[in-house]
């Protein structure tokens, strides 16, 4: 089993400060000051490059399994140089795969036949490869692969495979 990884909630806790390390219950929640997330970055792109970890990251760096890993992810145009500061001192042996929108990540995980996906979007229409993340906003997702409810999980599951 081969694995790649989402960055935001899985590795780079991206609203964690403005939320009091909070998780929203809805995905489409606002921001304190009432906008979106994609309005609040994009009048701020450079506070990426300053988000703390997710609680995953420590598990995820350790894997022994696996030398650099592989991150998928969808970023506003303007937050990709501040994202890229961020994986530079985070991971910066990671291998770094943009996609344009985020059903794009499905498509490349079902292009390999043992390929699975660590995400906690929780909107994508069939979820069989993805390993969940499991947060408030993603609690209704039941089609997942596997649901990870916390980092000692995630790590059992590494070890596993």
């Amino acid at each position: 089993m081969n694995l790649v990884y989402d960055l935001d909630g899985v590795l780079r806790w991206l609203t964690a400060e403005q939320r009091n390390f909070i998780m929203p219950d809805h995905w489409d929640d606002p921001m304190p000051n009432g906008q979106s997330v994609i309005e609040y970055f994009n009048e701020r792109p450079h506070e990426v490059t300053y988000s703390p970890v997710t609680p995953y990251y420590p598990v995820i760096i350790k894997d022994r399994h696996r030398d650099s890993p592989t991150i998928l992810t969808h970023q506003m145009e303007k937050w990709i140089p501040y994202t890229e500061k961020w994986i530079h001192v985070y991971i910066p042996q990671a291998k770094v795969i943009y996609v344009k929108k985020p059903e794009e990540k499905l498509e490349y995980v079902n292009s390999f036949p043992d390929t699975y996906l660590v995400e906690d979007y929780p909107n994508f229409k069939d979820n069989s490869k993805v390993i969940l993340i499991s947060y408030p906003y993603n609690s209704e997702v039941k089609d997942c692969f596997c649901r990870i409810r916390e980092p000692e999980e995630l790590n059992y599951l590494l070890e596993a495979i």
